[in-house]
């Protein structure tokens, strides 16, 4: 499963974004032009995140699109695209896999395949992105071929959105994302009652993970909070036992509705005395 951290990339047309990883793999997506990006609906399924039209949802909306990582081992890329392909062929008797091109536009790296069948449940388009260790292949899918035709040019700004980058960039994009919220003026009272509400839970958290209140190394924690102030993303930034205890403990905790959206609180974490 790869963790998704919303950010704020570059390149995004709207401003909206995410930063994935899985391990020392990252990248960052940028949702496109009338889309926007959910960070909760596809954890149940293993996803980073799902993007679909604005004003719709992931189950209702025309079409959907995601970001998945497969692990290329001691694969060349190629053999990478062959297996994936193959493991859609022998999943439906019906399925029909075909190479593809994105829309017009600039060129991307990417290898492109359409796919339809009875068994995919419409029109998918996969795009196999090469990386280092591991290949992205990001999908769009819909069930009629008139609603995936006109996602396609998204899809296609989509696929050169992706920038691959390292996991110690990708936490510290969320650092800064996190003291850039708090600078922001709307952000002022905010805070203190963001930080009354996380505190219990984290305290509770700190002596059930360390009960002997042992000293331990300081690590950041970052949470990201949606419009109704529930936390979709936490991250950390230490490997130790307690960070990954302290994450965990609060996975379900809520702040209040925070003054825009997406909301990263930075915190700036230290066991013992």
């Amino acid at each position: 499963m790869a963790l998704c951290l919303n950010g704020c990339a570059a390149r995004a047309a709207t401003g909206e974004a995410s930063v994935c990883y899985a391990g020392e793999v990252a990248y960052t997506i940028a949702a496109p032009d009338g889309w926007q990006i959910d960070n909760r609906a596809g954890n149940a399924n293993g996803l980073c995140t799902l993007l679909y039209p604005k004003g719709t949802s992931w189950k209702d909306g025309p079409a959907v699109m995601y970001p998945n990582l497969i692990e290329k081992g001691n694969e060349k890329f190629a053999a990478v695209v062959r297996r994936a392909v193959d493991r859609l062929r022998q999943a439906s008797s019906d399925v029909v896999v075909a190479d593809s091109k994105l829309p017009p536009g600039p060129e991307s790296r990417a290898v492109v395949k359409r796919i339809h069948g009875k068994e995919v449940n419409g029109y998918q388009e996969c795009a196999y992105l090469d990386g280092k260790s591991a290949v992205i292949v990001l999908v769009l899918a819909s069930r009629t071929q008139s609603d995936f035709e006109r996602a396609l040019p998204a899809f296609a700004k989509l696929v050169r959105s992706i920038e691959w980058i390292d996991k110690s960039s990708a936490l510290k994009r969320m650092i800064a994302l996190g003291k850039k919220d708090e600078a922001r003026p709307e952000s002022k009272e905010y805070r203190r009652d963001a930080m009354a509400s996380i505190g219990p839970p984290l305290e509770n958290a700190m002596k059930r993970c360390n009960p002997r209140s042992e000293p331990g190394a300081p690590f950041d924690l970052v949470l990201r909070a949606g419009a109704d102030g529930a936390i979709d993303q936490i991250v950390v930034t230490d490997d130790s036992a307690l960070a990954k205890c302290v994450k965990n403990a609060i996975a379900r905790a809520r702040i209040p509705a925070p003054p825009f959206a997406p909301y990263h609180l930075h915190i700036a974490m230290k066991a013992g005395p």
